[in-house]
């Protein structure tokens, strides 16, 4: 063999490297992604996660309604579609419209203490000032509502202004100015338009089945012979249509929406709990205020609203955790730090 006689190639040899590149690129990848998730707070993750699950739902929900079709992908594509506008519309008019629903008024100089409260707050937190409003209820509340920190607004009740003493009320404002800083508004607004707009579509997908079903029944009373068979096979096959998708729709997938965005909301006050008692040094006012609230609460039901309370299943159809359980973690949370009650 002559010396200038060149060694064969092996290009599955270069292939070899390349995927082995490439897949050391994507766990490095992969690992940076982990690390990302890992340092977001757990209650977060949840709330995320629940945000993903309620995406899919929606894809999902119009891939079944464009079974009707003959083509679930035109389906899918139409009502995500509709419903990620629906939600981008919900979250620029959110304030506004929660403001009007409440019929709020924005806190004047009687309530200039409840002011310079929120202030206090929003400047330990590192937060734009919130506009403070006031609701003429009867029920000791206090919500925030807006798209980002910049637009926020923070509602209190009249009746929880009422029953509060001060430092249980500073522990109830420092629980929804850490709604605002962990941007939980965004995230409630994006689940509950999600949420609506996957209600919507299985109302219209079930309406639409039962009109098509009414007008087989009128073309069977109108037409006689084979028709009439016919239109009688449709107005049957209809029915059994209508309960096979209200079953999968109304009795499956909405209430799996439902306990998803009720799920990411209660991560998201187990949160605000601990954001808000860190900010003001301690987690006794707000444990104080929710069982000030809750006694409150429990005094103004009958006997069975009451057991109804006590049995603890309500809550996983409400928005909040129990009490019982916030009580203990925001007191676990004073203990641990070595902050004294205030």
């Amino acid at each position: 063999m002559s010396a200038d006689t060149k060694r064969p190639r092996f290009p599955g040899r270069e292939l070899a490297r390349w995927i082995g590149f490439q897949l050391e690129q994507l766990s490095k990848l992969l690992l940076r992604i982990i690390n990302r998730i890992r340092a977001i707070p757990i209650q977060k993750r949840y709330a995320y996660l629940a945000i993903t699950g309620m995406l899919l739902l929606v894809f999902l929900v119009g891939g079944v309604i464009g079974m009707l079709l003959l083509n679930p992908f035109l389906g899918a594509a139409v009502f995500g579609l509709i419903t990620v506008v629906w939600t981008i519309f919900s979250v620029l008019t959110a304030n506004n419209l929660k403001l009007t629903l409440a019929k709020a008024k924005k806190a004047g100089s009687e309530h200039a203490s409840l002011v310079e409260k929120v202030e206090r707050l929003a400047r330990t937190a590192g937060i734009p000032i919130p506009t403070v409003w006031v609701a003429a209820e009867d029920e000791p509340n206090a919500f925030v509502c807006g798209r980002n920190p910049k637009h926020a607004a923070l509602v209190v009740h009249a009746g929880g202004l009422a029953l509060w003493p001060e430092q249980e009320l500073e522990g109830v404002l420092a629980h929804e100015i850490a709604h605002i800083r962990n941007r939980d508004i965004l995230v409630n607004t994006i689940a509950v338009s999600l949420y609506e707009g996957i209600s919507w579509s299985c109302r219209v997908c079930l309406k639409g089945i039962l009109e098509a079903v009414a007008s087989f029944g009128r073309g069977a009373a109108r037409f006689g012979g084979f028709m009439s068979i016919f239109m009688y096979f449709g107005y049957l096959s209809g029915w059994v249509l209508f309960y096979a998708f209200y079953a999968v729709l109304m009795l499956l997938l909405q209430p799996l929406a439902l306990l998803l965005r009720l799920g990411a909301s209660r991560q998201q006050e187990y949160l605000a709990d601990r954001t808000g008692a860190e900010l003001i040094g301690s987690g006794e006012p707000l444990a104080r205020a929710l069982l000030t609230s809750e006694a409150r609460e429990k005094d103004s039901k009958s006997l069975a609203d009451r057991l109804h309370l006590e049995s603890g299943w309500q809550y996983v159809w409400s928005t909040h955790p129990p009490t019982a359980k916030r009580v203990e973690l925001l007191r676990q949370l004073k203990l641990s730090t070595g902050v004294e009650g205030v």
